[in-house]
C-alpha cells in the first residue's frame, strides 16, 4: 500500500516535545491513545513520553459506585464513559485542571466539541506556550457578523485559535471520514494533515502517522478543514 513519505525532517532543535489532549470525549480519548502510543514507540526521541489530556471531571458510575472519571482514567486506564472497553496507554495522565494541562505543552490537540472552543480559548490563553503548535481535529465553524446588513461569514475552528492565541507558531488541522472507534480498535484509517508551516507539518505527521493511521500533508488548511 502506498504511504506517502515525509519530505522534510522534524526540527531537530527542541526534545522532547510535550503533548497536551484538550479534550477528553470518545474521539479525545482515541487520540490520546494514538499519539501516547507514538510518544513511548518513537526512537527519535522526539516527544515527551506523558501524553497529558484534560478532562472535564465528572461523577461516574464505577462497578456499582460514584468515582471521579480523572481518577479512573489515571487508575484502570480506561475512559469508561466515553470509550469503554479500549485500554488507554499508562503514559496518558488525566488532568482536571485546564492550566496544568496545557502550561508548558509544545504541541496541543484540540479535539472537543466546537461549542467549547470560545470558552476553553479565553481559559487558556495566558498558559499558552510562545511558539508552540496547535491542531484542530474539530469539525464545525461560526457565523459572525462582519456588515451592518446583518451578513455574515463562517469562521473555522483553526481560524478562532489562531486569533485567540497569536502566540503560537502555527495552527494545522486534521480531518478524515474517520470513527473513534474504528481507530482506537486499530482498524485502518486515513486522514489529512492541513499545514502551511512544513517543519510543523513533519513533526505533526510524524506523531500521529502509524500503520494503520496513514496521515498524508497538505498546505491547504482551510481545504481539509
Amino acid at each position: 500500500m502506498f504511504k506517502q513519505k515525509r519530505s522534510i525532517s522534524p526540527d531537530p532543535t527542541r526534545y522532547p516535545r510535550r503533548v497536551t489532549v484538550i479534550g477528553s470525549g470518545n474521539w479525545g480519548s482515541t487520540v490520546a491513545r494514538l499519539v501516547a502510543i507514538r510518544a513511548v514507540q518513537d526512537s527519535e526521541n522526539l516527544y515527551d513520553e506523558e501524553v497529558r489530556m484534560w478532562v472535564f471531571d465528572e461523577q461516574v458510575d464505577y462497578h456499582g459506585e460514584q468515582r471521579s472519571l480523572v481518577e479512573i482514567i489515571n487508575t484502570h486506564h480506561e475512559n469508561v464513559k466515553y470509550l469503554p472497553g479500549i485500554a488507554l496507554p499508562e503514559n496518558v495522565v488525566a488532568k482536571p485542571d485546564l492550566q496544568e494541562a496545557v502550561e508548558g505543552a509544545d504541541i496541543l490537540i484540540f479535539v472537543l466539541p466546537h461549542q467549547f472552543l470560545p470558552k476553553i480559548l479565553s481559559q487558556m490563553k495566558d498558559f499558552v506556550r510562545d511558539g508552540a503548535i496547535a491542531v484542530s481535529l474539530i469539525k464545525g465553524g461560526f457565523d459572525r457578523e462582519i456588515l451592518p446588513d446583518g451578513s455574515s461569514k463562517i469562521v473555522l475552528c483553526s481560524d478562532l485559535i489562531a486569533e485567540a492565541l497569536p502566540q503560537l507558531k502555527t495552527v494545522a488541522v486534521l480531518m478524515g471520514g474517520n470513527l473513534a472507534i474504528e481507530v482506537a480498535k486499530d482498524q485502518f484509517c486515513e486522514a489529512t494533515l492541513g499545514c502551511h508551516d512544513l517543519q510543523s507539518a513533519a513533526i505533526l505527521q510524524h506523531l500521529f502517522d502509524s500503520e494503520m493511521f496513514c496521515v498524508n500533508h497538505v498546505r491547504d488548511v482551510q481545504g481539509v478543514e
